[in-house]
């Protein structure tokens, strides 16, 4: 699995952890969070995705740096392995709440990763994130954010 694919599924996985908890801000575990991802989305045939387990806690922790940075995200405080006080930026909360026509979908997305995680499959996990993603970049570029 390539490893911009391993990044959206923990896009996907904090967003919804943060939707699902919204406006409490929950603290993220780096570990906790590699490990969901690994645990929801491998299959027993996709070894690829089992041996780069051992790598999900570095890509957690990459990837809430970079939701941070890129306005998605506000984080109360970084402690080693983990983030404290997590919630979601207006602008991630407006791009959770839209429902997504491209994606023929009824609920938010913000509904459909809080509560579908757990059965969300992977390939829409993915469609899913591109599509916020997306949207995400749009508002950046048209200035809107």
């Amino acid at each position: 699995m390539r490893n911009i694919d391993l990044f959206n599924l923990h896009v996907a996985e904090v967003l919804g952890i943060c939707f699902e908890s919204f406006p409490v801000r929950p603290d993220i575990r780096y570990e906790d969070l590699g490990k969901n991802v690994y645990k929801r989305y491998a299959s027993g045939t996709d070894e690829e995705l089992f041996y780069n387990a051992q790598e999900y806690e570095e890509l957690a922790a990459a990837t809430v740096n970079w939701l941070t940075d890129a306005g998605y995200l506000w984080v109360g405080k970084k402690v080693y392995g983990a983030v404290k006080s997590v919630t979601l930026t207006p602008k991630s909360l407006e791009l959770l709440n839209a429902t997504p026509q491209a994606l023929e979908m009824t609920e938010s997305v913000g509904t459909i990763l809080a509560n579908g995680s757990k059965t969300l499959g992977r390939e829409t996990a993915l469609s899913v994130i591109r599509s916020v993603l997306a949207e995400g970049a749009k508002l950046a570029f048209s200035g809107n954010i």
